[in-house]
């Protein structure tokens, strides 16, 4: 809590400064302005190199990322449009509501309230002993995601500020190329990852995208430069290193004092907000040109876009449908905190000389939710009890499953049916083959119910329906609310299949379960063709229902087993 409201306070304290500075520097002034923003840049690259660090996720399982992506997409979107709308229509006279250059500014300044700072969060959700839950999990990837979103949107913008040039289509295959490389090269650069490493690669990323720039403007003019900003490549250099955590208490302290710093030097670039003649913003943007309010109305706007920021994060409210609305809260809430990524935003912002009432909202905006952080991560530990799992009650109690997380990743590359395997080898480990009266509460409800699938998969595909009810399995299939929980994972198509089989069961389970000779039995085929129809069914939907499975699970990994190593 003390590091969240200490990145407050150097933000404020390097807002005051900035006020100063221009007068008491003098004709210095540009000078000092130069060297702190080259410092700023390399500070803004060591923490975009931590997130791309952060950034691990299974290629062989892209697909059970595509629907966090898109909910981690409108989390960023939405509380930049309500922002935006809010900025345009609140801030500005009518008359600018029409304005093109109004809209672009205002849409490039929005963007500080789409981030989510995961450093900051995942540093704190730790510390509440959180790392393990399914809450954290996700919002790690959410957050991430949303980081992701964030970045790859300030390129339109960008192309929006200053037009559709060639310089844009320079940029864009810049971006295209990271983009590619990032993904083909993923977590494979095995590197020092010490602070020193990391600090001196942000000098070189931040060196090589000055020099682009500077190259570039000596040949077209500095109108026609391509300036590429940091963010992106020094994300792309993180996403490249293969993970290592170093958390010794020098680190900790060099990388808390560098975003310090950096919360500090975002703060000093803030232009005068008296609206005087000095500030180059009022001169050159519609932002800018408008007169500074009453320091009472800006807490008031202040407030409204908090909450306005704030409400746009609840998207995940709305989906996941599977877990509690607790959790579901608790999962938005954490996206709550803001940080050092909305920082860097306004400080692209300021490069295009913006400035303005909304200007100074956005940063006192930032300060505020930093200082609710604790509050925010507060709520969450309060709001996240796990989901209760089903279970028999009984004086023996569930047995902790415990799987290997290399396990997990060298069957997930064989195939989804190999990483459902793991879980369920597991499963029929502990109970001792198939599960009994005795065992069967040494499983809860999801491992007993993914456990079924397995043996319907396997029982079904083999020899159908009534080899499954005729090896004893049809009391463990239909007489468990097997095929509403497959509705719940996801699986509807099946869950439908499953209800019409257990109708035939239901009708007639007295002489499908009666024990006979193998005459008998294959005489079942014949007697039963209704079954046909529905194993003919599953046959064409089966590897479909089983890679939704496997998305399911890996989506909810703490509900099946202790992922561990």
């Amino acid at each position: 809590m003390r590091k969240v409201l200490s990145f407050s306070l150097f933000l404020m304290l390097g807002l005051i400064v900035s006020q100063m500075l221009p007068g008491t520097l003098g004709a210095g002034y540009a000078a000092f302005k130069k060297c702190s923003d080259t410092l700023l840049y390399i500070c803004l690259g060591f923490i975009m190199i931590n997130v791309g660090r952060e950034f691990e996720i299974d290629k062989t399982r892209w697909r059970s990322y595509t629907a966090d992506y898109f909910i981690a997409m409108a989390t960023a979107a939405l509380p930049w449009i309500l922002i935006v709308l809010y900025y345009v229509f609140a801030l500005l006279p009518p008359e600018l509501w029409t304005s093109g250059e109004a809209w672009k500014e205002n849409l490039l300044l929005s963007r500080f309230a789409a981030p989510t700072s995961a450093g900051i969060l995942f540093t704190m959700l730790a510390a509440l002993s959180l790392k393990k839950s399914w809450i954290y999990k996700k919002i790690q990837v959410l957050a991430i995601f949303d980081d992701l979103d964030t970045i790859l949107l300030m390129i339109p913008l960008q192309i929006l500020m200053t037009g559709l040039r060639w310089q844009m289509f320079a940029i864009i295959a810049v971006v295209t190329l990271l983009l590619a490389v990032g993904w083909r090269w993923q977590a494979t650069w095995n590197v020092r990852q010490d602070w020193k490493t990391i600090l001196g690669l942000a000098v070189v990323v931040c060196a090589l995208t000055q020099l682009v720039h500077i190259v570039t403007a000596r040949l077209y003019g500095p109108e026609n430069s391509i300036h590429i900003e940091v963010l992106l490549p020094a994300f792309v250099v993180g996403m490249l290193m293969k993970h290592k955590e170093i958390d010794t208490a020098a680190e900790r302290r060099i990388t808390t004092g560098i975003s310090f710093l950096f919360m500090l030097l975002v703060g000093l670039s803030m232009p005068l907000v008296t609206g005087a003649p000095g500030d180059t913003a009022a001169a050159t943007s519609v932002t800018g040109s408008q007169p500074m309010m009453p320091w009472g109305t800006l807490a008031l706007h202040v407030l409204a876009v908090s909450l306005l920021s704030n409400l746009g994060k609840l998207v995940p409210l709305f989906f996941y449908r599977d877990r509690k609305i607790s959790e579901r809260l608790a999962l938005s809430i954490g996206m709550f905190t803001r940080g050092e990524v909305g920082a860097g935003v306004i400080f692209i912002a300021l490069g295009y000389s913006l400035g303005g009432p909304a200007l100074i909202i956005s940063v006192l905006t930032l300060v505020l939710n930093l200082i609710l952080t604790g509050g925010f991560v507060v709520w969450v530990k309060r709001s996240s009890n796990p989901a209760k799992q089903p279970h028999i009650h009984n004086q023996t109690t569930e047995t902790v499953i415990e799987i290997t997380d290399k396990a997990l990743q060298t069957a997930a590359a064989k195939g989804m049916d190999e990483f459902l395997r793991v879980f369920t080898d597991k499963y029929k480990e502990t109970v001792g083959g198939d599960p009994t009266a005795e065992t069967m509460p040494l499983l809860s409800g999801e491992q007993h119910s993914l456990l079924a699938y397995r043996i319907f998969r396997d029982e079904v595909t083999e020899g159908g329906f009534c080899q499954l009810i005729q090896n004893g399995y049809g009391a463990y299939i239909f007489g468990n609310p097997f095929a509403r929980v497959m509705r719940l994972w996801g699986a509807e198509s099946f869950s439908k299949l499953v209800y019409r089989a257990k109708k035939i069961y239901d009708a007639n389970r007295e002489d499908l379960e009666r024990e006979r000779t193998d005459e008998e039995f294959m005489a079942m085929y014949e007697q039963y063709e209704a079954f046909d129809e529905l194993e003919e069914e599953y046959g064409e939907m089966e590897a479909e229902v089983t890679e939704t499975l496997a998305r399911y699970v890996d989506g909810h990994l703490d509900l099946f087993a202790a992922v561990v190593g």
